[in-house]
Parts: structure tokens; sequence; C-alpha cells
């Protein structure tokens, strides 16, 4: 090979590389919003309140955002490739309750309400905060879809033989049968200012939980997402 074509090459992988660092902040920029805006939101609400109860509350909440903020920073490093996961005995229903709790302001704020149906049991082997951030993002994509006076996002866990199906339903703007087929892409998005990075995260992280990911909707009806995860043994 001659030094000429040696130099494109080196051209050409410097650009693949600057590329992928552009993607990667983006993506980083894209998740990061979200627990800093739990952490602002909930800071405000403690200068309002004089309870003690609800500031040690919003204290703590405050704290495990800063937690997965901080491990969301780490997921990102370089180029945002996730190596390993802190695998762990996980009971998925808390890992809800603690998002819908967090959401619980938001969610009143624009008329919307969560109904979830939970297990006794529902353990999984996985990464709580890595797991968390793929709910959230699950759940956050049905508030932002909202189209009605009032939205409603229904979660229920269903258990089968090895496997639990996580099933988050909402009655939003939906998507068209050309949007759907194009959900499985590498950062698709049908947001007007999205990047689609946030859905890329999610896919990524259930596949590395040896997890599979299905998107149902239909436009002007409402969005399903069934997440399937491992039973854990």
């Amino acid at each position: 090979m001659n030094k000429s074509n040696t130099d494109f090459n080196s051209i050409l992988k410097e650009l693949k590389r600057e590329k992928e660092i552009k993607e990667s902040l983006f993506q980083l920029n894209h998740e990061i919003k979200n627990p800093l805006a739990v952490v602002n939101g909930y800071l405000q609400m403690i200068d309002r309140t004089k309870d003690e109860k609800k500031k040690n509350q919003y204290l703590k909440i405050i704290k495990q955002e800063i937690k997965r903020a901080i491990t969301i920073i780490n997921d990102f490093t370089n180029l945002g490739k996730i190596k390993k996961l802190n695998n762990e005995p996980i009971d998925l229903s808390i890992i809800i309750e603690e998002i819908i709790e967090m959401l619980e302001p938001i969610l009143k704020s624009i008329n919307s309400q969560i109904h979830y149906e939970n297990l006794d049991e529902i353990y999984v082997m996985g990464d709580f905060d890595r797991l968390k951030q793929v709910f959230l993002n699950l759940i956050k994509n049905s508030i932002e879809a909202k189209d009605k006076d009032f939205l409603i996002i229904d979660i229920k866990i269903e258990k089968l033989k090895k496997e639990f199906n996580i099933i988050i339903k909402d009655n939003g703007k939906g998507m068209t049968e050309e949007e759907l087929n194009h959900m499985m892409d590498t950062f698709y998005t049908t947001k007007k200012r999205g990047t689609g990075l946030g859905t890329t995260y999610v896919k990524r992280i259930i596949k590395m939980h040896q997890g599979k990911i299905k998107f149902k909707s239909k436009e002007k009806e409402g969005t399903t997402v069934i997440v399937t995860l491992p039973i854990m043994n």
C-alpha cells in the first residue's frame, strides 16, 4: 500500500472517530437532562415546603438522581460504549414505583396519571440504575406523546414461564405504520427535535440484559411497548 492510500485511510479513521465522539456527546446531553430536571424540580419543592418529612423524601430522590447522572456519564465515557453491567437481584416493581413517585409532580401538572398493576415478586438479574434509566425513558416517551386532555399510562407486568413482560401502554398520539416500522433502526426518532439516542440506549441496555423490546402503535390511539426480561433463576 502506498503512502497516499495510507494517508487516506488514516483520514477516514479520524473522521469516523470524530463522528462517534459527536454522537456520544449528543447522546450524553440527551440522557443527562432527565436526572438534572428531576433534581432541579425537587430542589424548588424543598424551597417551597416547611414539612421536614417531605424535605427528607425529596432529598432522597435528589441523591438517587445524582447517582444515576454519574452512572450515565460513566456509561458514555469511551465513545458511549457500555462494557459491563452491575448485575444483582432486582425487584422490577421497586424501579417502576420509584419512577412513578419521581414523576408524580410532572404528571399532576399536565393532567396525567399512571396506573400500575404489580406482582408480588418480580425479580431479575440486572443493573438497577441502567434498568431504571430504560423504563424512565420509555415512560417519558409516553408522557411526551400526550395528545388528549387527559393522558393515561397503564403499566403491568406479566409473568411467563421463563420471562417477565413489562407492558407500558399509553393513549397518546401513537405512530404511523411507517414510523413503527423504523422504531428498531439506530438513532431513529419521531420527535421533531429528537436524536433517537434515548431509544438507542434503551435497546442496547435491554439487549445486554438478554432481553427484548417490541413496539405496537396506532396513530391517534396510542402506543404499547413490551419489554421482555429473563426471570432470575
